[in-house]
């Protein structure tokens, strides 16, 4: 999944235009950017709860606009956690990470902030199943949190 966030034309103004694509499907994302791009005639920010491996900044210089992006990390990009045993996934949060720091080094002299913001664990859709496969995780998990408790993705955003 993929947000789009584009802001008003009004510098103090925070609206943003949220919209959701897959972002596995690069021609149904370039098109939900066109769209976004084309109505408001500049794009500001992108947040990606997902890797992305090709995101539509050329776009963005199209309209000559600073912006920022967003790439949300889970904590398995940083540490093996305990629980289910998944290398493919936690490799996966770890690269975003370093994309991240390339796209900041890269692109922050220019005109895009990038930041990896990391939350710990968050009952997310595939959450559930885990803790029904080991009930034994959830107290291991809630431990690690900062709250002592597993969050949910409103309190997040």
């Amino acid at each position: 999944m993929v947000n789009l966030l584009v802001n008003d034309r009004n510098p103090h103004a925070n609206s943003a235009t949220p919209a959701e694509c897959d972002i596995r499907n690069n021609e149904q994302l370039d098109s939900l950017t066109l769209k976004i791009a084309a109505q408001n005639q500049r794009l500001d920010g992108l947040i990606a709860a997902a890797g992305v491996q090709d995101p539509p900044l050329p776009r963005w210089h199209e309209y000559h606009c600073p912006g920022s992006m967003i790439l949300i990390v889970p904590m398995s990009g940083f540490v093996a956690n305990e629980g289910p045993i998944n290398p493919v996934y936690n490799s996966s949060k770890a690269a975003v990470i370093q994309l991240g720091r390339n796209l900041a080094m890269e692109w922050g002299k220019e005109w895009i902030r990038v930041n990896r913001p990391c939350p710990g664990h968050i009952i997310t859709p595939m959450v559930p199943k885990n803790l029904e496969d080991d009930p034994s995780w959830k107290g291991s998990w809630e431990k690690e949190n900062m709250l002592g408790r597993l969050s949910t993705p409103e309190e997040y955003v």
